[in-house]
C-alpha cells in the first residue's frame, strides 16, 4: 500500500478540477494494456479507470497501490512522470546506487568543465 505521506504528495499536485496529476494512461499504454485489462488488475470497473485517466475521478492510495503493482512502477513514477525511454538520461540516472550517482556527477563535472 502506498504510503500516507506519499499520497498526501499526490494530493498536494492537484490541477483545477482539483483532482491529482498523474500518469495512469501513459504507463498502460507503455505496458499495452487495455483499459479493460489493466481494470481487471487493479480491482475497479474499465469505466471507473475511464473516469480516474482523464481526471474525472480521484484515486485512493489503494488503487495507487494497486496500479503500481499491476504496471510495474513506482508510486513516484506514476505521479510524477511517465515511463521514459530506456536511453533517457533520467530513466538511467533513476536506477542509479547513490554511489554509482556520485561517481556520475564527477564524470559530468568533469566532461562539462564545471567543478
Amino acid at each position: 500500500m502506498i504510503s500516507v505521506a506519499k499520497f498526501n504528495q499526490l494530493r498536494m499536485r492537484q490541477g483545477r478540477a482539483g483532482r491529482a496529476a498523474h500518469f495512469i494512461r501513459e504507463w498502460r499504454r507503455h505496458r499495452r494494456l487495455t483499459q479493460q485489462g489493466l481494470a481487471e488488475q487493479i480491482g475497479i470497473t474499465r469505466s471507473y479507470l475511464s473516469m480516474i485517466e482523464t481526471g474525472a475521478r480521484p484515486f485512493r492510495p489503494e488503487i495507487v497501490a494497486a496500479a503500481t503493482a499491476a504496471l510495474g512502477c513506482t508510486p513516484e513514477e506514476l505521479i510524477e512522470g511517465g515511463p521514459a525511454k530506456p536511453d533517457d538520461i533520467l530513466a538511467l540516472w533513476s536506477h542509479l546506487t547513490e554511489a554509482e550517482r556520485a561517481d556520475g556527477l564527477v564524470a559530468l563535472k568533469a566532461m562539462f568543465g564545471r567543478e
